[in-house]
């Protein structure tokens, strides 16, 4: 397998190149995750300073930043459910939030 930055021959299955450090699954999605476009090169994938391949987004143009939590839509918020919110909620677990990590 080839590191797409720079271009050295790495081994099968690696998360990151030995040699110049490019992390190798950066273009794919994780769960949480959404695409958004590359700050530092403007989405066009090319490093403004040297002019070469961008090191944060690997070329692509975009990365996957990690959503803030939302107000769970089944308790609204209160982790609660049931007819006397006796209970945890069954969707956010009693947190109020969908999507976190807690």
């Amino acid at each position: 397998m080839q590191c797409g930055q720079c271009g050295k021959e790495i081994d099968d299955g690696s998360k990151f190149c030995k040699f110049c450090g490019n992390r190798l699954d950066a273009g794919v999605p994780r769960p949480g995750h959404e695409p958004m476009e590359c700050e530092w090169c403007d989405g066009h994938g090319v490093n403004p300073l040297s002019g070469g391949r961008c090191s944060v987004c690997g070329g692509r143009g975009t990365v996957f930043v990690k959503q803030a939590p939302k107000r769970c839509t089944k308790c609204l918020g209160s982790g609660r459910e049931g007819l006397f919110a006796l209970s945890k909620c069954s969707k956010c677990k009693g947190s109020g939030w969908e999507g976190a990590d807690l």
